[in-house]
């Protein structure tokens, strides 16, 4: 997945893929990635932390992209923070 990943980013460089940037809840942007990530979290005993801003804030960004670069953050947080420690976001 690594690979594609590198792939993307060379096709976004030269041009070659469209992102499809919409105005989203940065809320909600990172709480569907959050939720779906807590188990794995859960499941080492550590402790994931979020804290968002107390305004609504839009982030002008393709969704699923976005997405895709927290999970990967969130991932490899859950990875290499030692198991009943904390992540914080």
């Amino acid at each position: 997945r690594a690979f594609d990943d590198l792939q993307e980013v060379g096709r976004i460089v030269r041009g070659t893929i469209e992102l499809r940037r919409e105005p989203v809840p940065l809320k909600l942007a990172v709480s569907a990635v959050v939720d779906a990530m807590r188990p794995a979290f859960d499941a080492r005993r550590q402790r994931l932390s979020v804290t968002l801003p107390t305004q609504p804030l839009r982030v002008d960004v393709d969704r699923a992209r976005f997405a895709r670069i927290l999970e990967n953050l969130l991932k490899n947080a859950n990875r290499c923070a030692p198991e009943g420690g904390t992540v914080r976001v």
